[in-house]
């Protein structure tokens, strides 16, 4: 299989395009308009089976190219950060909803897997709303949406945030401790969306059953001093959501995967499951990570760095001795607390430890 990745120099398509590289025979192409991502990459990966195409979701007549010979398109192409894309909605607008549309435009009966967040459900800023408009326009072309909370560890995220501040002996800022958020690894959107290419395009959203935890926590976690801070520009929330009340009522769970089939023309759902799953999914009914094990899946999130985001290894001098340091206080966690699955079911339902 030749998978294209638009978006593919951003921390999912690199987490991607190790594990297709290492773990199958498919051949992947990195579509991105960050010529400079592209050549670290290209250093990263020689591998023959790794192409890369220069150019942007926006541009469809690129797009249309760059799906040309491929069997499936994984569309992580984003502006994602809600602070920025709040002062210019307009290019959010372009990328992420217009990209989207392109996406699907040029995919000419290919399989498309659009990477979405929790931002999408309930959505309160520019980022968010974005996200709900791509989802929906993917469902209704009988596509697949892959819709997840933060991935530990990816570039711009709060651990890499707050492990630099710890290493340079800042204090963590820390918006409100008793906020909560979804958390996933690498390992787990990457089988997510391995998950997403076994199936038939199906018009349905994919939402991984996940834990949460209490910032408070997590920076309790990494330790040190906080820096209270305001709430970002663009809106925030105090818990995200991952599956709406309305989706519940069209939806199944799939092993660790819930199933949400899309709406028929006439507004009704597209199946009657009877296997439903509960009602709206929040960061703050999911199930809460007790500390040694929030301990103990940093310490691996931080341990595996190098291999998901070298990236982020690569510009931080010092986060050799963080993970150091931060394993070292987890070792005897990491010994007692059986880590939980790293990766989505298979076709089967089955989830693999």
């Amino acid at each position: 299989m030749r998978i294209l990745v638009t978006g593919g120099t951003g921390s999912l398509g690199y987490a991607l395009t190790r594990d297709l590289v290492d773990r199958t025979e498919h051949e992947v192409v990195i579509f991105s308009r960050d010529e400079f991502k592209q050549s670290w990459m290209r250093e990263h990966f020689p591998d023959p089976r790794v192409d890369f195409i220069l150019g942007d979701v926006r541009d469809r007549e690129r797009v249309a190219d760059a799906c040309w010979g491929v069997d499936a398109i994984v569309h992580a192409a984003a502006l994602k950060r809600i602070d920025w894309v709040a002062r210019h909605p307009h290019e959010v607008y372009k990328t992420n909803v217009e990209g989207t549309w392109n996406v699907l435009g040029a995919c000419r009966g290919r399989r498309v897997i659009l990477i979405s967040s929790d931002k999408a459900c309930y959505p309160i800023n520019a980022y968010g709303a974005s996200k709900m408009m791509a989802e929906h326009l993917t469902v209704r072309s009988g596509q697949t949406v892959v819709r997840y909370g933060n991935v530990l560890g990816s570039r711009g995220s709060v651990l890499p945030r707050w492990l630099e501040c710890k290493a340079q002996g800042r204090p963590l800022p820390l918006t409100d401790p008793y906020m909560t958020r979804f958390l996933i690894t690498f390992p787990q959107a990457v089988a997510l969306v391995q998950f997403a290419l076994t199936r038939e395009p199906a018009g349905e959203i994919l939402v991984p059953i996940l834990p949460a935890c209490t910032m408070g926590s997590l920076a309790d976690v990494i330790g040190g001093p906080i820096a209270r801070v305001r709430i970002r520009p663009g809106g925030e929330k105090e818990y995200e959501t991952l599956l709406t009340e309305e989706e519940s009522h069209r939806s199944h769970v799939d092993g660790l995967v819930t199933v949400v089939r899309g709406e028929t023309p006439s507004g009704c759902p597209g199946t009657w499951c009877l296997h439903r799953a509960p009602r709206e999914r929040t960061s703050a009914n999911a199930r809460r990570l007790l500390p040694p094990d929030l301990q103990s899946l940093v310490a691996r999130v931080v341990e595996e760095m190098p291999k998901w985001n070298p990236m982020w290894t690569h510009s931080s001098p010092a986060s050799s001795s963080m993970a150091t340091t931060l394993h070292s206080a987890t070792t005897p966690v990491l010994r007692s607390v059986s880590p939980g699955p790293s990766t989505m079911p298979s076709p089967s339902g089955a989830a693999n430890a």
